[in-house]
């Protein structure tokens, strides 16, 4: 399995109208291409966030991201950053999604 880890450095809170739309159209549509597997999103604070993706593989984590996660991400989340994401993917090795 393997892991994206983005941070994102916000401009404005994340709000509920964000919220809603993550749950109700970008996870239900993650879930229908092969290798997602989960997604969390961590408020660390307002003006600073994590997105943790799981996927099965590497060629997964690199497909989904590009065809699906980083144009949805770029309309919908990209009004709420003061800055560029920082973004690290490794396998992961210990533990994972329940």
């Amino acid at each position: 399995m393997y892991v994206v880890v983005n941070r994102l450095p916000l401009a404005k809170p994340i709000d509920d109208a964000l919220l809603a739309k993550i749950n109700s159209e970008f996870i239900p549509g993650a879930r229908t291409r092969p290798g997602f597997r989960s997604l969390q999103l961590v408020r660390n604070s307002d003006t600073d966030a994590i997105v943790i993706v799981h996927f099965e593989t590497l060629e997964a984590a690199g497909r989904i991201s590009q065809e699906y996660a980083a144009p949805w991400f770029r309309e919908h989340f990209m009004p709420y950053l003061s800055g560029p994401s920082t973004r690290t993917v490794g396998e992961l090795v210990a533990g994972g999604p329940a």
